[in-house]
């Protein structure tokens, strides 16, 4: 089985609405996990918010797994990030090659990118530029989602939603935006930008590299 993990609901639903013989499991410190089939391959999903209880709820949802007798093989953690720089333009995807200095493996074909984690939004050029030369995207959540991986297979799918620091020209730039906004524009990327790649890498699930050690 697949644990799938977004970090928002709107990037949950489009796969959700894919699952077949959805379920709920219900568990007090991951929340609802949705079990399920996609592409006739069990998965588990679930919704972990962004930051330090991303981890904590991972880790929860694959001991919830396990006291049911369906543990994860994998991890596979999907959604929006923001570009550090040119090339990546706002509805590409990309498989995450490297996340905080970690090698993940990807699927063969797929264009492949880095990520780094950070622990508040990116709101400035200023920062943007800093952090361009440690990364190609930055998000909240997939740095901790490894961590509370640990010693389970992991991947990381992610599509562009904007430039991070706040490009002018993107109408739905932070103070232009609402939040509803926002949420109806990661569901359409992951629907129709992030899903191929998703669907993809289910499909080669045996490419994920198994963690030993988060040191």
């Amino acid at each position: 089985m697949t644990l799938l993990v977004a970090a928002l609901y709107a990037e949950a639903l489009p796969l959700q609405q894919q699952m077949r013989r959805r379920r709920a499991l219900c568990d007090p410190e991951a929340g609802i996990v949705w079990l399920g089939l996609l592409r006739r391959r069990p998965v588990a999903l679930v919704v972990t918010g962004v930051g330090a209880r991303a981890g904590v709820r991972v880790s929860a949802a694959l001991s919830a797994l396990h006291r049911i007798g369906t543990p994860a093989r994998r991890v596979l953690n999907f959604g929006t990030a923001g570009a550090l720089g040119p090339g990546r333009p706002v509805g590409s995807a990309w498989a995450i090659v490297e996340l905080e200095g970690r090698q993940l493996r990807t699927t063969p074909g797929q264009p492949r990118a880095s990520l780094i984690t950070v622990d508040t939004p990116v709101v400035t050029e200023t920062r943007r530029a800093a952090l361009a030369g440690r990364a190609d995207l930055c998000d909240m959540e997939a740095g901790w989602v490894l961590r509370g991986s640990e010693g389970t297979d992991f991947a990381a799918i992610k599509v562009v939603s904007d430039l991070a620091g706040a490009d002018p020209h993107d109408p739905l730039a932070p103070g232009r935006i609402t939040m509803l906004r926002f949420f109806y524009r990661a569901f359409r990327l992951v629907d129709r930008a992030l899903m191929p790649l998703l669907l993809q890498a289910m499909d080669a699930e045996s490419e994920a590299v198994p963690i030993t050690s988060l040191g």
